[in-house]
């Protein structure tokens, strides 16, 4: 994960794959790699270029600006003295340290597809090549003109490199002694054409994302359409996996890290005394953005190091000797998401082999990352140490498989490539972080609604008990939403993306937003009002998607205007139809839900006139389509159309993953056509619900309630949440609902049948009134594969018997 491997010997995880300068492997990559055919002849041998040159006032002014800045950092390159590179290579063979057995598995396996995929005679350029074992693994399939490795560490280079030709006569082969990390310069002397870029290892992690987009500009720069870049990304993993591979059991990585402190007494004349730090791992997984870090920190056991007249000496802070960056998974890879200068379309090998990402522009990128691209490559067989997660990895990749065999295209969201099926939110509570993390384990687009979720949380209700103050209660709701995004996550394990739902008529909405910001959400999701504020709310993270929910072309087009003079385009836009969702719905009276404006068709066609009127085209907004998509047919329907994905609600609010009540689960599953009913919301929006006993209830003193509203009594909070900025019940509105809206979906969530307000959907569900896996849904949604308990049964709906529940 830190950089490619460096001397290997005999026990090597790359035992069977060729490696660079040991002498104890002999058995080559492929068989009959090592005959020289008697009409080749051999090279003259590789040439050394030096073009690092130690400039020792530099690098003290570089190391001296990191100390003294306010988060302590060394640059990675010190690490790699003669001592550093061996101690890396002894790393690679502690049983912790998974990423480099992982690897030399998957290049085991696919080498013959790599090969195939970069075609031979190409010039293979080795970034970061240590001991130049892993591209002496591929060597004899890869078949290159020309071999270039490339390192800091100069000597110990040459010495690998040396080693490889006299494995490999008939390859050209230049050794490059660079600091590669802030300018790419190869030199005059090598092929034009054709070049292809190795960077395995997850090297990519040791870049923050505005470092990593630049230097994978230079390599983008400096090769022409035929080559490319192979590289590998590593994903999220449990947290002891993690902080093992960095802290073994046999301190090899301790005096790796150490060792940084000796370079630099060495090369600037400190006077680090080695024997006062120690080493510590820590997975830090972030409060913000789009990546997670790895801190290997030296630790003074008293304090730090100041500047003193001989150099530098202990005295007080904690300098970070690493970053690396893991992804957050569910994306192409790492180095996809950060740079919008290297874009890629994706193709899929045939049978069993790794999916490919082929070049629409620039640069194609080709993953062969440590655990692959979870959400939608094939199983991983490698010994990676990931444990139980096998299992969520191949789900994954066989939803994918089933798209591709479908025929139908993955959603591209914000660099990040899903399934073509999007999880409504529901509130309160209903779509929490066990439904939201296990939709998106899939790869797809699970949505946690943001409202109240500290009814999932025992210790929050009972903070809140007696609570008047609307601040503490505010509160106390954005720490319910930290831990369930945070949780979802979890569970997701790096696949799929997380959104959060905000309603625009919540109060709180801005401070909402910003929590589900710094609680690392992939995407925010905003309907219930026009969001024209969204942008501004979201200006400090740039990297988290943008999807506001609309029901006709004008609202997109009002919206459009208004974002794009904040220079900023929604990153998709779910158009929800009225006469068939759940919930709140976009329509401003009940008599308007089934107006034509609102159908698929219409909206498409009349968004992408007003597009074109912007100087946009349909490619710039993806469309979600939301509201009584019951089938697969209707998904492939409406994907065919152009809509780039679909979704759904109550089908996932009654999966087996919801997190709500399971008497809830019932008494959506089980309502008929005749049991659903609109009607207005205490928010002033026509909503859609069970007819249970208390809606039952309501619907028949709700004239009389309103006109009580009318003559004008209002009332205080009854919750002190005050939850909506304009509430019908408290501010005496008699064309709203007359109802606290918070208290009757609580009660909903608990399964609470009698005082409950159960919001659903028009539509029948595709399992009819069985409580089945997101697993199962998602898959008969993309592939049309009913589950087989299912199957020919003619799943029945009974109807709720009102009497008999309440």
């Amino acid at each position: 994960m830190i950089r490619p491997g460096r001397a290997l010997v005999r026990q090597s995880p790359w035992q069977g794959v060729q490696t660079g300068p040991s002498q104890d492997f002999d058995r080559p990559f492929c068989k009959d790699s090592h005959r020289v055919h008697a009409a080749i002849q051999p090279t003259a041998g590789p040439v050394f270029i030096e073009l690092h040159r130690s400039d020792a006032s530099a690098s003290r002014a570089e190391i001296i600006a990191g100390l003294q800045s306010p988060s302590a950092a060394i640059s990675p390159k010190y690490f790699y003295d003669r001592l550093g590179s061996s101690l890396f290579a002894a790393i690679c063979l502690t049983d912790e340290y998974y990423p480099t057995r992982t690897e030399a598995a998957l290049f085991e396996a696919h080498g013959a597809d790599i090969a195939r995929a970069i075609g031979p005679h190409a010039c293979l350029i080795d970034l970061g090549a240590g001991d130049c074992g892993k591209a002496g693994g591929l060597m004899a399939r890869l078949s290159p003109s020309h071999y270039v490795a490339v390192d800091i560490s100069v000597d110990y280079v040459r010495d690998a490199l040396g080693a490889l030709a006299r494995q490999h006569p008939t390859v050209r082969m230049t050794g490059i002694g660079t600091d590669f990390s802030h300018r790419l310069d190869l030199g005059p002397s090598l092929p034009a054409a054709r070049r292809w870029f190795f960077y395995p290892g997850s090297s990519i992690g040791n870049f923050d994302p505005t470092e990593a987009r630049a230097f994978l500009e230079r390599m983008r720069a400096q090769t022409d359409p035929e080559g490319g870049l192979l590289i590998g990304i590593d994903l999220i993993k449990p947290v002891d996996v993690l902080e093992a591979a960095y802290d073994d059991r046999l301190g090899i990585t301790a005096a790796f890290n150490l060792n940084v402190l000796v370079h630099l007494n060495r090369l600037l004349g400190c006077d680090f005394d080695v024997r006062q730090w120690r080493h510590r791992a820590l997975f830090n997984a972030p409060p913000v953005g789009s990546r997670c870090t790895w801190r290997r920190a030296s630790r003074l056991g008293c304090a730090g190091a100041v500047a003193t007249g001989s150099g530098w000496q202990a005295s007080g802070f904690t300098p970070k000797t690493r970053t690396n960056t893991v992804s957050r998974g569910s994306r192409r890879c790492w180095a996809r998401r950060v740079t919008a200068s290297i874009r890629c379309g994706a193709t899929r090998a045939t049978g069993s082999h790794w999916s490919w990402l082929a070049p629409r522009a620039g640069i194609p990128i080709f993953a062969s990352p440590i655990e692959f691209d979870q959400s939608r490559l094939t199983k991983i067989n490698a010994p990676n140490g990931t444990g139980g997660q096998t299992r969520g990895i191949s789900r994954g990749v066989r939803m994918f498989e089933m798209l591709a065999s479908s025929g139908l295209r993955p959603f591209r969201l914000k660099g990040r490539e899903l399934l073509p099926v999007v999880q409504g939110g529901m509130g309160v509570g209903v779509s929490a972080h066990r439904l939201a993390g296990s939709v998106s384990a899939l790869g797809a687009l699970g949505t946690i609604a943001s409202v109240d979720l500290r009814h999932h949380h025992p210790d929050l209700m009972a903070r809140s008990k007696g609570v008047r103050e609307r601040a503490v209660l505010d509160a106390i709701n954005r720490e319910a939403l930290d831990r369930e995004i945070r949780q979802a996550k979890s569970l997701a394990q790096g696949r799929g993306a997380v959104a959060v739902n905000v309603m625009k008529a919540v109060d709180e909405n801005p401070n909402l937003v910003r929590q589900a910001c710094e609680s690392g959400a992939d995407a925010i999701v905003m309907g219930a009002g026009l969001p024209f504020d969204l942008p501004d709310m979201v200006a400090d993270f740039p990297e988290v998607a943008l999807l506001p929910i609309l029901s006709d072309s004008r609202g997109v087009t009002v919206v459009l205007k208004k974002w794009l003079r904040r220079g900023r385009m929604p990153d998709a836009i779910v158009i929800e139809h009225p006469g068939h969702a759940g919930g709140h719905l976009g329509a401003t009276r009940l008599e308007e839900l089934n107006d034509g404006r609102f159908d698929f068709a219409r909206v498409r066609d009349e968004v992408s006139t007003a597009l074109r009127g912007l100087g946009l085209s349909d490619a710039d907004l993806p469309l979600v389509a939301a509201g009584g998509i019951n089938r697969h047919e209707r998904v492939r329907e409406l994907l065919g159309a152009g809509w780039s994905a679909v979704q759904l609600g109550t089908a996932f609010a009654v999966s087996a993953e919801g997190d709500a009540h399971p008497r809830f689960k019932e008494v959506l599953a089980g309502a008929r056509p005749e049991d659903i009913v609109e009607f207005v919301s205490v928010a002033g929006l026509p909503a859609r619900a069970v007819r249970t006993p208390w809606l039952e209830r309501y619907l028949q003193r709700e004239a009389s309630l309103k006109l009580k509203a009318a003559e004008g009594a209002s009332r205080k909070c009854a919750t002190s949440l005050q939850c909506l900025t304009t509430c019908g019940l408290r501010d005496g509105l008699s064309k709203f609902g007359q109802f606290c809206i918070d208290s009757q979906l609580s009660a909903a969530l608990k399964g609470e049948i009698s005082r409950g307000l159960f919001f659903r959907g028009a539509a029948s569900l595709p399992f009819g009134s069985a409580i089945r896996p997101v697993r199962e849904l998602v898959e008969y949604l993309i592939s049309g594969k009913m589950p087989a308990a299912l199957a020919g049964t003619g799943a029945s709906t009974p109807r709720i018997d009102a009497a008999a529940i309440a």
